[in-house]
């Protein structure tokens, strides 16, 4: 089990010594939000006592370390109240114990659960080395590179479901991320 301590020390790392050189590449395999959005509740955009819920983003990272031969693979998630996205780094979950992966809003992106930015940070446990990698995220804009997700709502008080590889995203999964490294 990883510290605490060696988390921020990486995360430390990375705000004082941004990487600049490109090293691989990663993807984001799977990217999903749900959301109480405008209209998802009853007529007159209002949620009864009991029926609200935390918005959620979930993504999966996957990428190959130069130490390892497999592929790696780390969910990342977030759960938090509508519109007020979480400031700080965010461990994600993964299997392996050759990295530690890590993830945040990016500062300033969020302007809704359809529309941020994302950060993700490496740091390999046995080299130290860190690595970073961003993505701007969009929905339902064809016309728009980043338009990863497609929002759907459904019944009332389900809220907006958000999902990759939908009929008005313009790209498809795995979804190439260009990383940089220390």
């Amino acid at each position: 089990m990883r510290s605490t301590i060696s988390t921020l020390s990486a995360l430390t790392f990375l705000s004082l010594n941004l990487p600049t050189a490109v090293a691989d590449q990663w993807f984001v395999s799977q990217l999903s939000t749900h959301f109480m959005g405008p209209n998802s509740g009853l007529p007159g955009a209002t949620w009864p006592p009991g029926t609200g819920f935390n918005s959620s983003v979930t993504f999966t990272v996957e990428h190959q370390l130069d130490s390892v031969s497999e592929s790696i693979s780390g969910s990342c998630t977030a759960s938090f109240i509508e519109k007020q996205p979480p400031t700080g780094w965010i461990d994600c979950t993964s299997d392996n114990t050759d990295e530690v992966l890590s993830w945040r809003f990016t500062p300033g992106s969020f302007v809704s659960e359809a529309r941020f930015g994302i950060d993700v940070i490496g740091a390999q446990t046995e080299s130290q080395a860190v690595s970073s990698a961003s993505l701007s995220v969009s929905s339902n804009d064809l016309s728009a590179a980043d338009s990863y997700l497609t929002c759907l709502g459904g019944a009332p008080l389900t809220g907006i479901h958000c999902n990759t590889d939908g009929q008005l995203s313009s790209s498809r999964t795995p979804i190439a991320m260009s990383v940089t490294s220390d």
